[in-house]
């Protein structure tokens, strides 16, 4: 049995590098500009309270995934209709970060390949990742997230010992604190924290549920960090001009490249997708087994049919990267995160806790 289950400290790092994921390559929070660090502290604070939500699930149904405990609660035609809906939505989120990452390939170090030339070699190691299970992607994560970890943490210190000028991060007196943070609702309590719900289809392979549940708050905490460290960092040293930045983060760190006699923009991009891989490869992994648990079809073929429709999706969704990056951060929180991420497992919850309360009445 526990080859087939991930362990706590497995969790952890696939915790970090799905939280960190994205979050990296489209900087984070940098719209509320000198105050980016209080809107991701309101995130992370946000991130938090939803898991708090997750985490009754996780206890109340140890054995179960998001497919079998909406069926549960809500019964077995609501249910599945749920879980549709939820398929097509970690199918959409599987897109959005696919197309972040063939999108930082193309145009930082294969410019003249056209994009497909790169998207389709990386879906088809994404299917052979999702074919392999989540409990190797776990494994594999705490492989690497030491590394990962080592070359983000040596990027931030270094350039931010050279070039962080705190003036960027004074209070202005034309924008004040709650101005600030409001600009960056709701995608800075969506993203990525709320992104988490793609765990609830994982609860029932996780081996030891109290101490599960404690390394994931602890991934919460030290992925919520980092990004605040790497958002403050980098607001710090471009100020304004971060906002103008398709990926600000490497933008930065090609200032740390600048005193070595090497470029180090191929490793960091090779690096920061990973995260991405991971990440893409757990939302592909949770919306391809919902949609074998509702229709009982062969692994292989529902694999490939979740890659093609994620392959049409990052193509046709968006003409231009802007449109993506608009699409992805403001419309997509607004109209999908929020509802998904914390209006339809509220729904949950509070029927489960009615339904908890009427049986034993009844009885």
């Amino acid at each position: 049995m526990q080859n087939t289950q991930i362990s706590p400290r497995n969790l952890f790092s696939l915790v970090i590098l799905f939280e960190l994921g994205s979050s990296l390559v489209v900087a984070h929070g940098l719209a509320a500009q000198q105050h980016v660090w209080l809107a991701i502290v309101v995130g992370l604070i946000s991130g938090l309270l939803f898991f708090l939500l997750y985490s009754y699930f996780y206890k109340k149904y140890p054995q179960d995934s998001l497919s079998t405990i909406t069926q549960k609660i809500m019964g077995k035609v609501l249910g599945r209709l749920i879980n549709l809906l939820y398929i097509i939505y970690f199918l959409y989120i599987a897109s959005l970060v696919f197309r972040d990452f063939t999108e930082l390939f193309t145009t930082t170090l294969f410019q003249e390949h056209p994009s497909l030339a790169i998207q389709v070699p990386m879906l088809l190691v994404l299917m052979f990742a999702v074919f392999l299970g989540v409990v190797a992607l776990a494994r594999v994560s705490q492989l690497i997230a030491l590394l990962y970890l080592f070359v983000i943490l040596f990027i931030l210190f270094v350039v931010g010992y050279m070039y962080f000028d705190l003036m960027h991060l004074f209070p202005q007196f034309e924008q004040g604190w709650v101005e600030s943070v409001i600009a960056t609702m709701p995608e800075v309590i969506t993203f990525p924290f709320g992104e988490m719900i793609v765990f609830t289809v994982f609860f029932q392979y996780v081996v030891k549920l109290d101490q599960g549940l404690k390394w994931i708050w602890i991934g919460i905490l030290v992925s919520g960090f980092l990004i605040l460290l790497s958002s403050t960092v980098i607001y710090g040293i471009l100020g304004e001009a971060s906002l103008q930045e398709t990926y600000p983060f490497v933008s930065m760190a090609k200032m740390v490249g600048n005193q070595f006699i090497f470029s180090l923009d191929p490793f960091l991009i090779v690096v920061l997708f990973i995260g991405g891989f991971i990440k893409t490869a757990l939302f592909l992994y949770a919306s391809t087994t919902m949609m074998q648990e509702m229709v009982p079809i062969p692994k292989s073929i529902t694999i490939a049919i979740g890659a093609g429709l994620l392959l049409a999706a990052s193509n046709l969704l968006s003409e231009s990267y802007m449109e993506h990056i608009a699409k992805g951060l403001k419309l997509t929180s607004l109209y999908m995160d929020l509802p998904f991420q914390i209006g339809i497992p509220l729904l949950l919850f509070f029927v489960s806790i009615v339904r908890g309360f009427v049986k034993p009445q009844k009885a």
